[in-house]
């Protein structure tokens, strides 16, 4: 996988959910652009990937918005371990998988944001939010994820990761045992 790819998508992400996205209001709710951006990465690329680009949204967005910190990190870093999960037990080109995938992601968030901002004593009717916000975030979601996942799964030969993992490493010799010639001093 190529981390630069993901630091600018994640990049561009952010600027528009920071700038533009809080703008465009359907259905009274804003669209989470990196919560999309994360589902995606984590369907596609696995829980590793997944967290660390949820970790990483939600610190910048936490910094952004500079109330309650953490609260994006958990959520968005939740979002992206669960689509991760789920990566190796599907398959990639499944039209339904984003679909899915964005709503749970959003309902996920959506409703643990509810539950920590209740916990944490803000005046929220609790039945009202979760229809008002969560639900029609998660449809939301669900769409914007679409897109982003099959924006992302165009590309997604390039950017595949290696099957032999990240680092492809010779097995240690054997203690006692003589290592074998480098192929500059092999064949001369």
């Amino acid at each position: 996988m190529r981390y630069g790819h993901l630091l600018g998508v994640l990049g561009v992400a952010f600027l528009v959910q920071t700038t533009a996205a809080s703008f465009v209001r359907l259905w009274g709710v804003v669209p989470d652009v990196l919560l999309a951006v994360v589902v995606s990465y984590g369907l596609l690329f696995g829980p590793a990937v997944g967290l660390g680009a949820g970790a990483l949204a939600g610190a910048a967005l936490d910094v952004a918005i500079g109330r309650l910190m953490g609260l994006h990190v958990l959520t968005l870093g939740l979002a992206g371990l669960v689509a991760g999960q789920a990566e190796r037990f599907v398959v990639k080109e499944n039209v339904l998988l984003p679909v899915v995938g964005g709503a749970a992601g959003g309902l996920l968030t959506g409703g643990l944001t509810l539950g920590v901002l209740l916990y944490f004593g803000w005046p929220l009717p609790p039945l009202q939010a979760l229809r008002g916000t969560v639900l029609p975030g998660a449809i939301l979601s669900a769409g914007l994820t679409t897109l982003v996942y099959l924006w992302l799964l165009g590309r997604y030969t390039h950017f595949r990761p290696d099957p032999r993992g990240a680092v492809a490493v010779r097995p240690a010799p054997a203690p006692g045992s003589r290592p074998s010639p480098s192929r500059r001093g092999a064949a001369r």
